[in-house]
């Protein structure tokens, strides 16, 4: 078993003569591996299991406050956003999060676990299997905003629930079994299933992507579903079997097999699904809700979801 951490307390900032400023930041991971007999001589397990969990700051910017001062501080108002958001949640309950001082998360859990079986003197088996479970959280998408940009800078501060998660996910079983038939030939059979699961998670709730621009045709604010995140999947189920069977002739080792994949895939991406808005300032906004009209932009698209099926069945022969 074995833990490890990391902080900037434990990173150094001094490179030379140069002083580097503090990067904040929560690394820890944690794990164990344990094996055995199950029955002597006969049956054993193994297991291996990680952890890891960090967190990094979403942006480094700040809105502009009295008296605030730095190469940090933006040219957008914390107040401005402060009332947004809050006349968000009176008008719509809707939660806008953070604009700043918040955190993002990249989390993963993987584990291994194989069973070896000795059938008898001349046949083995073994089971593996496989597992991840993993997500990262990102900062909403720049493709399509108001000059080519949504993302934090000196004139932009997007809302925490305009962002998304990427997760990764995938289960292997792998089974293996192996025969001696006598001092001349053995075989060797190998059969696999692996199921991958690419999918984005929303960080908002269901409302449309608004942009507000800063009077000036560039970004200020964002909030709303991240324009690129609904539906966005990537489903792979991958099948596999394999038979080798191996003939030892005098000098020569002769191996006949045959080895196949099926391949399985559901794609899925649907763009601004939910809507897009965009409002050249943020009174512009204001005065869309109030009046019940919508923005100069709005912009909507489905997709479907497309499964895809694909085999792949190569026979090779192999002597050496």
């Amino acid at each position: 078993m074995y833990y490890f951490s990391r902080t900037p307390g434990l990173v150094g900032r001094d490179v030379g003569d140069q002083h580097l400023p503090k990067q904040q930041f929560d690394l820890s991971q944690l794990g164990f591996r344990l094996g055995g007999p199950i029955v002597k001589d006969k049956l054993f397990f193994f297991v291996n299991y990680e952890r890891e969990r960090r967190t990094d700051p979403a942006t480094t910017y700040l809105a502009r406050r009295p008296g605030l001062t730095g190469t940090n501080v933006t040219t957008v108002d914390a107040a401005v956003l402060d009332e947004l958001s809050s006349f968000l949640n009176q008008k719509f309950g809707y939660q806008t999060g953070g604009y700043e001082n918040y955190d993002f998360e990249t989390n993963s859990d993987k584990a291994t676990v194989k069973i070896d079986w000795n059938i008898n003197a001349k046949s083995n088996f073994s089971l593996k299997y496989n597992f991840l479970d993993s997500y990262r959280d990102q900062i909403i998408s720049n493709s399509g905003g108001p000059s080519g940009n949504r993302q934090p800078g000196v004139n932009t501060l997007p809302f925490q629930s305009s962002g998304y998660a990427i997760n990764n996910n995938f289960n292997s079983f792998i089974g293996e079994l192996n025969t001696k038939i006598s001092d001349k030939y053995a075989n060797n059979l190998i059969v696999g299933y692996t199921g991958l699961r690419d999918f984005r998670s929303p960080a908002s709730s269901l409302f449309p992507l608004v942009e507000i621009e800063n009077g000036a045709g560039l970004s200020l604010t964002s909030f709303g579903y991240e324009p690129f995140t609904s539906f966005n999947i990537l489903n792979s189920d991958i099948y596999q079997l394999s038979d080798n069977l191996t003939l030892a002739l005098g000098k020569h080792v002769v191996t006949l097999g045959t080895s196949n994949e099926a391949y399985h895939f559901r794609n899925g991406f649907a763009p601004n699904y939910y809507g897009r808005y965009r409002y050249r300032n943020i009174q512009d906004f204001y005065d869309a809700v109030n009046t019940n009209t919508p923005g100069p932009v709005s912009i909507r698209y489905n997709t479907r979801l497309i499964p895809t099926v694909f085999f792949r069945t190569p026979i090779s022969m192999l002597c050496s």
